[in-house]
C-alpha cells in the first residue's frame, strides 16, 4: 500500500483535483499486465483524473488481481512438476 501513485496528498485534494495516472506505478501495472480491456483501462484513467477513484481503491484491486494471478500460477507450476521430465533433455 506504499506504492508511488499520481494521487494527491489528501483525499479531499484528490477528489477535487484528480490524480495523474501517467506517473502512477499502480496504473502502469494495470496498463501493462492486469487490464486487457482497453475500455475498462480508459474508464479507470478517466475516473482517476476526475477524482472519482482514489489510489487506495486501485491499490486494493491490483493486490487482489496479483494474488489471483499468483494462485493460478502456483497451481499450474504444481501441475507442471508432474510432466516436466518429458521436456528435459537427457544425456
Amino acid at each position: 500500500m506504499n506504492a508511488f501513485t499520481g494521487g494527491k496528498p489528501t483525499v479531499a485534494e484528490q477528489r477535487r483535483m484528480g490524480g495523474d495516472p501517467s506517473i502512477c506505478s499502480v496504473f502502469q501495472y494495470f496498463y501493462f499486465l492486469f487490464e486487457e480491456d482497453d475500455g475498462k483501462l480508459a474508464e479507470r484513467e478517466s475516473k482517476c483524473r476526475a477524482g472519482e477513484m482514489l489510489c487506495g481503491e486501485c491499490k486494493t484491486e491490483l493486490a487482489e488481481r496479483v494474488v489471483k494471478f499468483l494462485k493460478e500460477h502456483q497451481k499450474r507450476r504444481e501441475k507442471a512438476r508432474t510432466i516436466i521430465d518429458k521436456f528435459h533433455l537427457k544425456r
